[in-house]
């Protein structure tokens, strides 16, 4: 009863615009810094998250900073994860 809630709720919400844009999906590997690998793309996250998992403690540390800044309620501090996009790090 609530899944059948929640797919007529996420249809009505997808059908509200009319000007929306399918695009194909992407697996995100341009974020992974594993450029130049062959594998095929659902092989590369598996092994990222596989070595990541391995070793969390060293995933999840992040060093102390004091580059932050806090201005009109906004916190801004650089990303602890290097991204291909300059204004996310």
């Amino acid at each position: 009863m609530i899944a059948r809630f929640f797919h007529n709720w996420e249809r009505r919400l997808a059908t509200v615009d009319t000007n929306r844009v399918l695009r194909p999906f992407e697996w995100g590997t341009d974020w992974l810094g594993t450029t130049g690998t062959a594998s095929a793309p659902d092989v590369v996250v598996r092994a990222w998250s596989a070595e990541a998992m391995a070793d969390s403690d060293r995933f999840y540390a992040i060093a102390p900073t004091d580059d932050y800044d806090l201005r009109d309620g906004t916190l801004t501090f650089p990303s602890a994860f290097t991204t291909p996009h300059p204004e996310n790090n």
